[in-house]
């Protein structure tokens, strides 16, 4: 099986947002020109344009873990409760230096989720921008890649997560969709499904 599902490959998803400045409408009173150089002069403003911020480019990877069910039941997968307004998601941290985003997928779901898993295969790769602080408090502008896979659960206790996560839950496959906060993270629990409906067809 994890033969023939490492096989399965999905391009990316980039939610990358643009933005427009809008220049307001110009009046061409030479009354208007004055009083608006007033107004600028007396609130500290300038002509120079805004400082452009640094783009620093973020990997993180983690992914989705499932179990098998004894007697044919449904297969569950392991969410994670993190942040006061308790949102529900997948466990995924930073890749470290040196590390690769497979090796960090396996860290990261023992960490937050309390569990060991093997990797089965790759599912999304999610693209954004956001901005943010840098390790040296300093303004940045985060080009940001999530790297998900698929694993299968191996050993370990959802109880035994870390400190940084409220809670870690098994969830039947079918109702973790709609548990998850982020559409990103729901489009690849679609494609983790997928997978795992198809490896228990008959022709599979």
């Amino acid at each position: 099986m994890a033969a023939q599902l490492c096989a399965i490959r999905n391009g990316i998803c980039s939610t990358t947002q643009h933005f427009r400045t809008i220049e307001p409408t110009r009046q061409h009173s030479e009354g208007w020109h004055e009083t608006r150089h007033a107004r600028q002069t007396a609130a500290g403003l300038t002509s120079m344009p805004a400082k452009r911020l640094h783009t620093v480019r973020q990997v993180s990877a983690g992914g989705i873990v499932f179990r098998r069910a004894a007697g044919g039941r449904e297969a569950e997968v392991a969410l994670i409760r993190v942040g006061p307004d308790g949102r529900w998601q997948l466990p995924k941290g930073l890749v470290d230096e040196g590390e690769s985003p497979e090796l960090t997928a396996v860290r990261e779901v023992r960490e937050e989720a309390g569990v060991d898993a093997r990797l089965i295969a790759p599912l999304e790769v999610i693209e954004y921008w956001y901005v943010g602080n840098d390790g040296d408090g300093t303004r940045v502008r985060f080009h940001k890649f999530v790297h998900l896979f698929l694993l299968e659960y191996e050993g370990g206790d959802v109880t035994q997560h870390d400190h940084e996560v409220d809670e870690a839950r098994w969830v039947a496959l079918s109702e973790a969709e709609a548990m998850l906060a982020f559409g990103s993270e729901r489009k690849a629990m679609t494609q983790a499904r997928a997978v795992l409906e198809d490896a228990r067809s008959p022709s599979a």
